[in-house]
């Protein structure tokens, strides 16, 4: 659960189906969003501005230990855990404009998969982590695309009037 704290910045909260047990993941100044169960359950991944700019950060909510995984000037945000949870994608603005990146769990082997003047974003990942489901606009208007993870085999997958963002793979 993603909520306002204090003075209005965003930050991360837990909380039981039922609505029990609220507990409060981040208390920082700056905006907490865009958060992300690992696989394991045992970590959170989400984008935050504490940098200035923003980062994507692990949390192991063990002992809340925070680890910036990007630590990269340009804007890194909507990360997305591979389902054996040893890759991370994200957007990017690290090349001029949003690009899809995937990564090593542990911040390490960052590469960029998608590439060119287009906004590509919201990525998420098969089941098999073998490709990644993104939004772009790089037909004019936002479509649903799919691509090998590691960039490779882009295709189309919508063919909207408007903008047919925020594609998510059927379980």
């Amino acid at each position: 659960m993603q909520g306002p704290g204090g003075g209005g910045n965003l930050e991360i909260h837990i909380i039981r189906a039922d609505g029990s047990e609220e507990i409060r993941l981040t208390d920082d100044p700056a905006r907490d969003r865009d958060p992300v169960w690992s696989p394991d359950g045992k970590s959170i991944v989400f984008a935050t501005d504490r940098e200035g700019n923003y980062e994507i950060y692990r949390m192991r909510l063990s002992d809340r230990r925070l680890q910036n995984l990007t630590a990269h000037a340009g804007l890194d945000a909507q990360p997305a855990w591979s389902p054996d949870g040893s890759r991370i994608a994200f957007t990017s603005r690290r090349d001029g404009n949003d690009d899809i990146y995937v990564m090593n769990a542990n911040g390490g082997g960052v590469r960029r998969i998608t590439a060119g003047p287009e906004s590509d974003m919201d990525p998420a990942w098969s089941a098999d982590g073998a490709r990644v489901l993104f939004s772009s606009d790089r037909e004019g208007a936002y479509q649903i695309f799919v691509a090998n993870a590691d960039g490779s085999g882009r295709v189309r997958l919508t063919e909207v009037d408007g903008e047919g963002v925020r594609g998510q793979w059927s379980p």
